[in-house]
């Protein structure tokens, strides 16, 4: 029986591992005071997003985490967790998702996290969701490359505008006489 439990946590870090594998951003997420119905539904908004959770146990995750770059999340475990993971290249669209759902159940707290290969403490994660998301910022670059495309063609348009002026007066003239 005890090789069958032992069997069962070298699993879990296993799969604890895998999970954390191509992460782009791991967060730490404390749900003391939710209920499942409302884990369930923050769970159910992350999934459609793209986004993993998973409630993990402390000693399991340490081990998962032991000597890998994940190491400095360590200092985070401690009471109930959960892991927020996120694959995508917006590591920011999983806080703002969280601290929207944060808003409507006034419970959950992000203790810390990884970002990249940084490790984050709450009050970064505070700053990193206030940013503007990954789609923002590229919505941004889009205006601001098309910004001088655009004034360079209003330009043109209006030298063109300028110049049928120009040819319709020659042309009256030039029947007036």
């Amino acid at each position: 029986m005890a090789f069958k439990v032992r069997e069962e946590k070298v699993k879990k870090v296993e799969e604890y591992r895998k999970l954390m594998e191509n992460a782009r951003a791991v967060y730490l997420l404390d749900f003391t005071g939710l209920t499942v119905a409302e884990f369930n539904e923050l769970r159910k908004r992350l999934k459609s997003k793209g986004y993993k959770v998973k409630v993990v146990k402390n000693t399991l995750l340490k081990r998962a985490i032991d000597g890998s770059v994940y190491n400095g999340l360590s200092e985070f475990l401690r009471g109930p967790n959960a892991l927020l993971i996120s694959y995508d290249k917006d590591v920011i669209g999983i806080l703002k998702l969280f601290y929207e759902f944060r808003k409507e159940v006034e419970k959950g707290v992000l203790k810390g996290g990884w970002v990249e290969g940084e490790i984050v403490k709450r009050e970064e994660i505070r700053t990193l969701a206030a940013l503007p998301s990954y789609d923002e910022l590229m919505g941004k670059v889009v205006v601001l490359i098309n910004a001088p495309i655009n004034n360079l063609y209003m330009v043109l348009c209006g030298l063109l505008k300028k110049l049928a002026v120009v040819i319709n007066e020659i042309k009256k003239k030039k029947e007036e006489s």
